[in-house]
């Protein structure tokens, strides 16, 4: 038993004590919740029209220095490579 309250947001189970959660509210990294966040932590379960807390505080702007940014990326194995093709769509 997982002891799990109910909660109409809170979809099919997707590994051992997580599962996937549909709320609006909810923002965590792919949509995967364990089973303590929704007895401890989620202040949304099961709520009817879940009112998510919007900041009034305009977002923050950081200036930052382009030599100090790197990104990464995986392409799939392909017979023609797709590096290129991916570089060019990220300019």
């Amino acid at each position: 038993m997982n002891n799990l309250p109910a909660c109409r947001y809170r979809n099919h189970q997707v590994a051992a004590d997580r599962w996937v959660c549909d709320s609006p509210c909810v923002e965590v990294l792919g949509g995967i919740v364990t089973g303590q966040i929704c007895r401890d932590d989620c202040p949304h379960v099961d709520h009817d029209e879940p009112h998510c807390e919007q900041s009034t505080e305009p977002a923050e702007v950081v200036a930052c220095d382009p030599a100090q940014i790197s990104i990464a990326m995986v392409t799939a194995p392909r017979p023609v490579s797709t590096v290129e093709q991916s570089i060019s769509e990220l300019r």
